[in-house]
């Protein structure tokens, strides 16, 4: 994992870049989920965050969010939470897909 001192503390509250936990505080009702998020440039060359999803492990938010960093292909050498193999080119195309419907005004489809 990311994000661990040598000492084995965290380095800060989630281990995985791109991830942060939503709810679950204090007296709500509902359970706490871990959002993961992932860099966009837009068309008119500005950053905008994408959500990716809301899973119910940090670990698995961390995979999704390597796997839109690299199908979004924003950065030459982009920050993983993990070897880049664990991302196959269909997830990461079926991924691709799933963003640009989600988010249409952030893509330019050519």
């Amino acid at each position: 994992k990311r994000g661990v001192l040598p000492s084995g503390l965290p380095l800060n509250a989630n281990s995985f870049i791109g991830v942060t936990k939503e709810g679950g505080g204090k007296g709500s009702a509902a359970k706490a989920q871990w959002v993961a998020k992932a860099a966009l440039l837009t068309v008119h060359g500005r950053q905008q965050y994408v959500t990716v999803g809301r899973f119910e492990d940090e670990e698995d938010a961390g995979r999704a969010r390597d796997v839109a960093v690299l199908a979004l292909g924003t950065a030459r050498e982009p920050k993983l939470n993990f070897d880049a193999d664990h991302a196959s080119a269909s997830m990461v195309e079926v991924l691709l897909k799933a963003l640009c419907e989600e988010y249409p005004h952030l893509f330019r489809m050519t």
